[in-house]
Order: C-alpha cells, then sequence, then structure tokens
C-alpha cells in the first residue's frame, strides 16, 4: 500500500550522476569529492533499482509515452551523466550493460579527449550500448554568462558536432550548473533538442514541460537508504534536497557564478588536504 509520505507511480524521477569512482583501484583519482560516487555504491543503487521492481527508461522513452498520452510505468526512473567523465564507461557502462538499464550521457565537445574524460572512441562505445547521447555545451561554460549569439552557438554548434562525429540523434540538453533562461529553452527547442533537463531539484509528470525536466544529483554522500527515498519519491526526502539546494541557489545569486565556483573549488581543495 502507498505510503502517504509517497509520490511514488505519480511521476518519475531524473538522476544526476557525474564520476563514478573505484576506490579499490589504485589508479583511482578523486576528482571532486562531492560529485564522485564509489564503484561499489553505483552497483548497490542500481542493484536497489533491479532488484526492487523499478522502470529505468530512457528520456527517448518518456518522451513516447508523453506524445501518445500514455500512463508512465510505475515507479519510472531516468539515468542521466554529466561531462562526459572517462570513468562513464570504464566504470558505469559495465554495470549499467549488466543490469540492462539505459541511460543518457551529457557530453562536453571539448572535454572529449581531453584527460580524464572520454575519447572519441570511447563516446562510440556508448552509443554502440544503446545509451542516449545528450549536449553539455561545445564548452562547459554558464549560458546566463553568455551574450545571445554565443549562447545560441553552445546550443547549436554542440548538437551537429556530437550528432555528426557520433552518428548519433541527439535531441536533449543539460546545460551546465542546470543554467538556462526562458529565451534559451525557446532557442533550443527551434534548433531540434526534445528536452532539456535542468538541475532544480523535484519529480517530473507525465504532462510536464519537456524543456523544464527537474533531476536529482545522486553524491558521494548519498545513502543507499536516501537514495531508495528519492527512487520512491517520498516527499520528505524530496524536500530536503530542494531546500539544501535553494540555499545553494541564494549564495550562486549573492556571488555570481565565476566567484561562486571559484569559492566553491577552494572549498573542496581544503577538504583534499584534509
Amino acid at each position: 500500500m502507498m505510503s502517504t509520505e509517497t509520490e511514488n507511480g505519480r511521476g518519475f524521477v531524473i538522476l544526476m550522476y557525474h564520476h563514478i569512482v573505484d576506490t579499490a583501484s589504485s589508479a583511482a583519482a578523486q576528482r571532486d569529492v562531492v560529485y564522485d560516487v564509489e564503484l561499489a555504491s553505483f552497483e548497490n543503487q542500481m542493484k536497489h533499482l533491479s532488484f526492487g521492481g523499478y522502470h529505468v527508461m530512457a528520456l527517448s522513452e518518456f518522451m513516447l509515452y508523453r506524445e501518445e498520452a500514455r500512463p508512465l510505468p510505475p515507479s519510472s526512473v531516468v539515468l542521466t551523466f554529466d561531462d562526459g567523465d572517462r570513468s562513464n564507461v570504464e566504470q558505469a557502462l559495465p554495470v549499467l550493460t549488466r543490469y540492462g538499464f539505459k541511460a543518457e550521457f551529457f557530453l562536453t565537445v571539448e572535454h572529449l579527449g581531453a584527460p580524464g574524460y572520454l575519447s572519441w572512441d570511447q563516446a562510440h562505445l556508448l552509443v554502440q550500448a544503446g545509451m542516449g547521447i545528450g549536449s553539455h555545451l561545445m564548452h562547459h561554460v554558464y549560458l546566463d554568462d553568455l551574450d545571445t549569439s554565443t549562447a545560441y552557438r553552445e546550443l547549436n554548434d554542440s548538437r551537429n558536432v556530437l550528432s555528426e562525429r557520433l552518428n548519433s540523434s541527439v535531441d536533449f540538453l543539460a546545460p551546465p550548473g542546470g543554467r538556462i533562461t526562458a529565451a534559451l529553452e525557446k532557442a533550443a527547442a527551434t534548433i531540434g533538442y526534445r528536452g532539456v533537463c535542468n538541475s532544480r531539484i523535484g519529480i517530473n509528470r507525465i504532462g510536464c514541460d519537456p524543456f523544464r525536466l527537474r533531476r536529482i544529483p545522486i553524491v558521494g554522500a548519498t545513502s543507499l537508504e536516501s537514495f531508495g527515498a528519492l527512487v520512491d519519491q517520498r516527499r520528505a526526502a524530496i524536500w530536503r534536497r530542494q531546500a539544501s539546494s535553494r540555499g545553494l541557489a541564494i549564495a550562486k545569486r549573492a556571488w555570481g557564478n565565476q566567484r561562486y565556483d571559484r569559492l566553491r573549488q577552494q572549498l573542496l581543495a581544503r577538504r583534499h588536504e584534509r
């Protein structure tokens, strides 16, 4: 029986990952003390979804349900990965394949081939595995820091380059930091995107605006219990994440994108030194 504290079955959640780190490997390099998710934790999370009977779907599948006005299967979940870290293929892909899950990988064009990130050949492996490829722009920049014409080029050129180089449709966008304006959402639709994943935390409904899809970040500190509460769409768990996110949003507005990033990097560096 559905708990009064859960929204399970009434919508779907989009989970946002970045790096999957195998800390058991001596070659493992920690990239971000916040967003690094240990391989063992990721494996347990995917096992939870598989054994718990969750419906893990691609964004394209959600669009199909939406266009045909069909109800989503209960307990639906979408998996997404931002930035194109090389661990997406080396660590995450084998786990996803083992459980038969599809995911959306949002790639930044300038990162491909750079140290620590996917090569173009590795990006091809994602396509061959049936994963979705989305845009994370040409450069890892914040759209709200750019003038209109530059922002438009980031949206348009990244979609074209990824589509041509990977011979794959690029239907979805996830702008860095989730920063995007209403005008650029409309521009994305004109360019040919079918939807935009932002960084606002919440649950999505079948009739929601596909250009304002909410996501929930899964970070290194996310326990399996917390993970279960989030994918079950329990209100209290979602509200806690939203409250934390509002605090960060206030800091970003007060300091500006560039200053906020500098302060964050300084704090992360101090934590690395401990």
